[in-house]
């Protein structure tokens, strides 16, 4: 069992560490995100305007980690031009991660009556899973002749 294990493991190495790394630099981009809502919150009298440009400022710092830490190899050292058409995928990967929050959020709490945390917390997971798929295998994907490799 523990050799079947040990095997699974180093055959998806790879997965395993952009995982982790993504989960790391989602973690700091999220308290980044938090911190701006926090500090802008008793400037502005609606709080969605903090969140928003608490996101958006979270989104970019998630990019620029992600694509320099996590995704680095699949970057190939592009200059900011070229990465345009990534940026742009990543963003709509974040608007569908947004959507796909907000769905869950709605159907857990308002249509079935669940605690609003507890669907919220539930959101996060599908959409951090979700998001990350997407941007391994979509943003961030490999050309097909490093793929093979």
């Amino acid at each position: 069992m523990i050799e079947r294990l040990a095997e699974l493991v180093r055959r998806h190495a790879g997965f395993i560490a952009e995982a982790t790394g993504y989960l790391a630099v989602s973690v700091a981009a999220l308290a980044i995100d938090f911190t701006v809502y926090w500090l802008l919150l008793g400037l502005f009298t609606k709080a969605f305007v903090p969140a928003a440009v608490g996101y958006a400022i979270g989104l970019v710092v998630h990019y620029l980690l992600a694509s320099r830490l996590v995704f680095a190899a699949r970057m190939n050292g592009r200059g900011i031009a070229a990465e345009t058409p990534t940026f742009a995928k990543y963003l709509a990967s974040g608007i569908a991660g947004l959507a796909m929050t907000a769905a869950i959020v709605w159907l857990a709490s308002d249509v079935l009556g669940w605690n609003a945390l507890v669907a919220k917390v539930i959101a996060i997971g599908f959409a951090f899973v979700a998001v990350f798929l997407m941007r391994r295998y979509l943003v961030f994907a490999m050309p097909a002749r490093e793929a093979v490799a």
